[in-house]
């Protein structure tokens, strides 16, 4: 959200404050992409703030416990881990064992995942169905086919604050598909428990590559994901979230995910504090984490909504107060620069630019192989068909 944010603030009005605000508030940090052909180095153990954890974001159960009630959808606590009897566990490969340990997958090999078949939360470890990940995402996390001339994809990471360990997670991650005309933002929402390969580390969720490799990690996964480039990465947080909703005195949603809480209807969220339960909010969901996610969309749209209204755009003191917000603890890589944002700010406000969302194509939520985690199945068909449209800017 940071980027769009900024962009549109940025092109809304000139405040000669601005540059002041922006140099303050903005760190260019040039650690946040990988070296390209690399390997990422991972975190030492014990650092990556998983631990028992499932998840990596340190909401799991303690092992052995239930299944989450129906309707929790609960994505990160442990089910029962799959019987004796069940065939969700690879025998040794060659011997057919099926008592011995099977060696861990690589990034590429298929998987078995436990479904849920009613979309109750819970795993049924008779229904069962196998996922095969692209045999080159291991080499395309490193050596991405070339992207068109002229268009950028920004991965944008919304971070949480950190935990007792010490470590931050990336709760939100979307990929800004900017095309090469300079008229059209495209806002791909991944959800942080889509089970995908993990480059040097076999299949995790998604959010695992940023509690143990940092943004280089991350960048790598969705570039073997994608098959695309990731031109830059910005970083912003919770707090700066927050703050910018209340700057903007607040925003109006089309609430796709109804909840005792937030009713499906049209909401006025008053407050950053109500926005950021609104968007955090998953365990009510019927659809968990990409419930949340759909969430997280309907509070950008109404964020760009609210950010070019005339009530801001004409008010130069509104305009710097939330710049300054939507700024603060704001990093970003070399390549976005100030001059940058601003240039694309103004194709935007003055009519030039558009803004669509959409989420990563998905197939279903199930369970791990272990019988462990909750995740979301990625529709591999569907991530590749969308990776060749943003490579070839024709979404």
């Amino acid at each position: 959200m940071a980027l769009v944010v900024l962009a549109l603030v940025l092109g809304a009005v000139f405040v000669w404050r601005a540059n002041d605000t922006l140099h303050r508030n903005i760190t260019v940090d040039d650690q946040l992409l990988p070296t390209q052909g690399q390997s990422v180095e991972t975190r030492p153990p014990g650092t990556d703030g998983s631990g028992d954890d499932p998840s990596g974001d340190g909401t799991s159960a303690p092992s052995g416990t239930a299944a989450p009630t129906a309707g929790d959808g609960g994505a990160d606590e442990a089910a029962p881990a799959p019987d004796a009897t069940s065939d969700t566990a690879a025998p040794t490969a060659g011997d057919g064992g099926a008592d011995e340990a099977a060696p861990a997958p690589d990034a590429t090999s298929g998987y078995t995942y436990l479904k849920d078949t009613n979309g109750d939360g819970e795993p049924d470890d008779r229904a069962t169905a196998t996922v095969q990940p692209p045999q080159d995402a291991e080499d395309k996390a490193r050596n991405p086919s070339r992207g068109a001339e002229g268009a950028r994809n920004v991965l944008i990471v919304g971070q949480d604050n950190a935990q007792s360990d010490g470590v931050t997670r990336s709760d939100v991650m979307i990929l800004a598909h900017m095309n090469a005309a300079g008229d059209q933002v495209t806002l791909v929402h991944f959800p942080r428990d889509l089970w995908v390969p993990i480059p040097g580390h076999g299949q995790h969720k998604l959010n695992w590559a940023w509690a143990n490799g940092g943004a280089p990690l991350l960048v790598q996964t969705f570039q073997g994901v994608l098959d695309v480039p990731v031109d830059d990465v910005v970083i912003t947080d919770f707090d700066s979230f927050s703050s910018t909703v209340d700057a903007l005195g607040g925003v109006t949603v089309h609430n796709p995910q109804p909840s005792p809480k937030f009713p499906a209807e049209t909401l006025r969220l008053e407050s950053g504090s109500e926005a950021l339960a609104f968007v955090r909010e998953r365990k009510t969901l019927a659809l968990g984490d990409m419930g949340r996610g759909e969430r997280q969309m309907a509070v950008l749209s109404g964020v760009f909504d609210a950010a070019t209204s005339a009530s801001v755009a004409g008010n130069p003191n509104r305009v710097q107060a939330i710049l300054d917000a939507s700024t603060r603890n704001v990093r970003v890589s070399p390549g976005l620069s100030v001059g940058e944002i601003r240039r694309i700010g103004t194709d935007f406000v003055t009519g030039r630019g558009d803004v669509t969302y959409r989420t990563a194509p998905w197939a279903g939520i199930g369970w791990s192989p272990d019988g462990r985690q909750s995740i979301v199945v990625p529709d591999w068909a569907g991530i590749r068909a969308l990776g060749e449209k943003v490579r070839t800017d024709t979404l």
